[in-house]
């Protein structure tokens, strides 16, 4: 009788160390984004900064991609959504693969925009 609870509890104990060191894994390749803010505080850019930044964005995706086009392909943008005053969501493709980014950008007191991807989903 006492060889069948001892057993039972490493049973139960095993199952627990497998259990929480899977779930801990998973935990650590979520993937998280921003969200756009809903504090009135927060203001997405003007629609001049807008189509500033879009412009760069669609003229300079080869170039601030973390990765390259494929087989041949050339970026194209299909998507971009203002997040936050500095942060977008831009969608891309190169006829091969789809991309999402997000992307801090800056427009200077010149009217300059830089912009640099942060991350890149598949």
């Amino acid at each position: 009788m006492n060889k069948i609870i001892v057993l039972l509890i490493v049973i139960v104990i095993l199952g627990g160390v497998y259990f929480g060191a899977n779930y801990l894994q998973k935990r650590q390749n979520q993937k998280y984004f921003l969200v756009p803010s809903k504090s009135p505080d927060s203001q997405i850019p003007s629609i001049e900064i807008q189509n500033k930044v879009k412009k760069y964005i669609e003229e300079n995706i080869s170039t601030i991609s973390k990765e390259k086009e494929v087989l041949g392909g050339k970026f194209y943008v299909t998507n971009i959504t203002f997040l936050s005053p500095s942060v977008v969501l831009i969608k891309y493709e190169d006829g091969h693969i789809a991309l999402e980014a997000m992307a801090q950008f800056n427009v200077d007191k010149e009217g300059r925009v830089t912009a640099k991807i942060k991350e890149v989903d598949f």
